[in-house]
């Protein structure tokens, strides 16, 4: 349905529309997955299999992306980063900030590998 900021794609399971986030899968993906951690409005679970890949899913460059996350959007086309960065300043100033604002396409970066200055670890699964 949709990419959390943190590199999640996040689905609704149901008649409940029970929100579920996956790392590892992209909307419109068809995917196979084990709940991991249910919290009050939401679960997070494992990707346990692609059944159907997003049009936008690309082979991550970096060997230890599954295992390491600090690239949220390896697993996705360049072009659909842009799109999903601007969506989420986008969410911010509208959903949360109830701003009305018109944000601007994303300026990408001349590089596009090797132009990270931080690192962003994710907790693992328990």
């Amino acid at each position: 349905e949709s990419m959390t900021s943190s590199g999640q794609a996040l689905g609704r399971l149901g008649p409940t529309r029970w929100v579920v986030m996956v790392f590892g899968a992209l909307p419109l993906e068809l995917i196979q997955l084990k709940i991991i951690r249910n919290f009050k409005g939401r679960s997070e679970a494992k990707l346990q299999r692609i059944l159907e890949k997003s049009p936008e899913r690309v082979e991550p460059r970096c060997p230890i992306f599954a295992r390491c996350s600090g690239c949220q959007y390896q697993h996705l086309s360049y072009e659909a980063q842009l799109f999903w960065k601007r969506e989420h300043v986008q969410q911010a100033f509208s959903r949360i900030a109830k701003i009305d604002v018109t944000v601007e396409a994303t300026v990408p970066s001349p590089k596009v590998y090797h132009y990270r200055t931080k690192l962003t670890p994710h907790p693992q699964e328990p």
